[in-house]
């Protein structure tokens, strides 16, 4: 089965493709946050929400992302988890031979459709869900314990376990909280964007594979 974030797929480089079809840059990623929790475990127990709202607006994840205010006792998180709307908008820096990408014009995915075979997850109250086609919240979970990618038996809205450390996705670094500093949230999106045209798709898209994750100081 295979799990996709920000309309992530599986694939390889076809001979077929375009060059200037594949690895564009993102001009911006836009998510809607409802919440946001921490855990001190790289499985995500003990999950404690730093930030909640009921009307979350789109931002830019690309460029100096929030996540909203909240208090985070000093120590070190290797666990966050990003509860958001599963329709994810983005668009190129640049516009792809095949056309399909054309630079800063807006794309929109929904990521956890009944149709894409996802396995659902959990959300950070610890309610269940399962992807539809409407609109919804899901849960994403950002772990250093994960060694996910979003690919085959890799749900992203599942937290890892001792037995199952390809849920969720990879933190690579945690979030590291002292008296002194101010985490900073790092999403790059660098070479993510593709115009699928050289998959043989009847339908080719512009699609954005999930970035990578990280915490630095400001």
């Amino acid at each position: 089965m295979k799990t996709k974030f920000l309309a992530l797929l599986t694939f390889g480089i076809l001979t077929s493709s375009f060059a200037a079809d594949l690895g564009l840059d993102p001009a911006y990623l836009e998510l809607k946050v409802y919440k946001f929790a921490v855990s001190k475990s790289e499985f995500c127990t003990d999950l404690v929400t730093v930030f909640e709202t009921n009307n979350p607006i789109y931002e830019d994840f690309l460029s100096n992302p929030s996540l909203g205010n909240g208090n985070i006792e000093v120590g070190t998180y290797p666990c966050v988890v990003i509860e958001f709307s599963d329709v994810i908008r983005y668009a190129s820096t640049t516009t792809s031979d095949s056309g399909i990408c054309v630079a800063n014009e807006q794309h929109s995915a929904q990521i956890c459709r009944a149709n894409n075979n996802e396995e659902g997850g959990i959300l950070i109250d610890g309610t269940a869900f399962n992807c539809e086609d409407a609109e919804q919240r899901i849960a994403l979970y950002l772990s250093t314990g994960s060694i996910g990618n979003g690919g085959d038996n890799q749900p992203a809205f599942l937290p890892p376990t001792a037995q199952n450390r390809a849920r969720g996705l990879t933190l690579l670094s945690p979030l590291v909280v002292s008296k002194n500093t101010v985490a900073k949230f790092i999403v790059d999106g660098r070479g993510q964007v593709e115009d699928t045209t050289g998959r043989g798709w009847p339908n080719p898209i512009c699609e954005m594979s999930a970035p990578t994750f990280s915490f630095g100081k400001k």
